[in-house]
């Protein structure tokens, strides 16, 4: 999704109505419904489009949880369609290229291969590689940043009320002819601002939503392995700058890309140097690897001075560990005064390192892997702290995680982290990253 985002050639500067009008249409079509939309409504931001939903329905008076029924119909009648359709036709492109590459005398009676390699047993084979690649690559930074917007309610500034009540009512007099007044404007901002959160309730249409199956099939689209006019169309709409999509009877909101997303290593929003997610209309959005964080908070943790004890005590635990890791360990284990409970040294070679290491490449297993606890009732927690300090033996990198508060032996605590018996991990495992 990166690639997209943050390339100018498929991030126009300016999202245009007249531009994406037929390909809503035909999206409509697809879905076989009555109604085509009346107008659409272009927002700049995940926020933004939150915002512009929730206040156009108090305009017209709803003050339910806002549903998308049509929605629900677009993707279970064209999306799902199209992912379907698209994944049947790679799983028969490559059943017949395997088949097509196979020599006569490795063709049984059926025209399979002599390993009774059936369409039944491949299918399954199939299903299963699929379903591990999807799980590699799926993203969820429509759903992070869904929960931060959420999260945030009703309390806005307002020259944010203007903005919004300006853009939604613009885009639908320039459509329209329609003219909303400021009497029912102001209305619908009092009602807002007595809920707890944005009411919203929606559908995975969009880049958002859909980035892993798309950029794959795009990528064996390129290769000759997918042909779907249907697939094409989607995915160029798409790459116009369509982040999300939301339908409704007779209007529609899409959401812009962001100008720029950024992510740790691991895939996870994040960024120390500025927000994670930069959108159009200036929104930002703040993340350390991978958590959340209010902006006041993240400038706070990110700073040179930051005192890990004013970190120890946050409330939220996923935020308080997400900060914690970006502290120079020793500063950290020097100001909470933690101590060494126990301390784990390889004696041998695993004994899985000739099979899984490559060739000539040297592992160093001499460094000590450590298991530190930093004494709750120091900053009023219930229960003391565990972290286990490690290093990989192939590139020498320095890691530290925290583990459950019962774990005592540094070994456990890495067969806890990597998901293994203790004894396996003492004598079997290898790569520690």
């Amino acid at each position: 999704m990166d690639f997209i985002v943050n390339n100018d050639k498929y991030r126009q500067k300016d999202l245009r109505i007249k531009d994406i009008w037929d390909d809503i249409n035909w999206i409509y079509e697809k879905a076989r419904l009555k109604n085509k939309p009346k107008f659409i409504l272009i927002a700049q931001s995940s926020k933004e489009e939150k915002l512009m939903v929730n206040y156009f329905f108090n305009i017209i008076g709803y003050e339910l949880p806002y549903y998308s029924f049509v929605s629900e119909l677009i993707l279970k009648r064209v999306i799902d369609n199209i992912r379907k359709q698209t994944r049947n036709q790679v799983k028969e492109n490559i059943f017949d290229n395997i088949h097509d590459t196979l020599s006569p005398n490795q063709k049984n009676s059926d025209g399979l291969t002599d390993i009774h390699l059936s369409k039944k047993i491949y299918d399954l084979i199939f299903d299963y590689l699929y379903n591990q690649v999807f799980d590699q690559i799926e993203d969820n930074v429509y759903d992070k940043i869904f929960k931060q917007v959420q999260n945030q309610g009703y309390d806005i500034l307002s020259q944010v009320k203007n903005r919004i009540s300006e853009k939604v009512g613009n885009q639908i007099y320039d459509q329209t002819g329609y003219k909303i007044s400021e009497q029912s404007s102001t209305k619908a901002w009092h009602r807002l601002e007595r809920a707890n959160q944005l009411q919203w309730d929606e559908y995975g249409l969009g880049f958002a939503f859909n980035s892993s199956w798309l950029l794959l099939y795009s990528f064996l689209e390129k290769i000759g392995i997918v042909q779907n006019d249907i697939f094409f169309r989607y995915l160029e709409f798409l790459k116009k700058g369509i982040w999300s999509i939301q339908c409704f009877d007779e209007w529609c909101i899409v959401t812009e890309f962001p100008k720029k997303i950024h992510r740790d290593i691991e895939n996870r929003l994040h960024s120390l140097n500025s927000s994670a997610v930069e959108w159009k209309n200036k929104d930002k959005n703040y993340f350390i690897h991978g958590i959340s964080f209010k902006r006041d908070l993240w400038e706070r943790v990110v700073a040179d001075d930051i005192d890990p004890f004013e970190i120890l005590k946050m409330q939220n635990q996923e935020q308080r560990q997400a900060a914690l890791t970006i502290i120079p360990l020793q500063n950290l284990l020097k100001r909470t005064k933690a101590s060494c409970i126990s301390s784990f040294t390889r004696s041998n070679i695993p004994q899985r390192s000739n099979e899984c290491v490559v060739e000539n490449q040297k592992l160093n297993f001499s460094n000590a892997v450590k298991l530190f606890e930093i004494y709750g009732g120091y900053f009023n927690f219930e229960e003391s702290m565990k972290m286990i300090n490690y290093f990989c033996p192939s590139t020498g990198r320095e890691y530290f995680d925290f583990v459950p508060p019962h774990i005592n032996r540094a070994s456990q605590a890495m067969a806890w982290k990597f998901d293994v018996k203790e004894e396996d991990y003492i004598n079997n495992f290898v790569v520690e990253t």
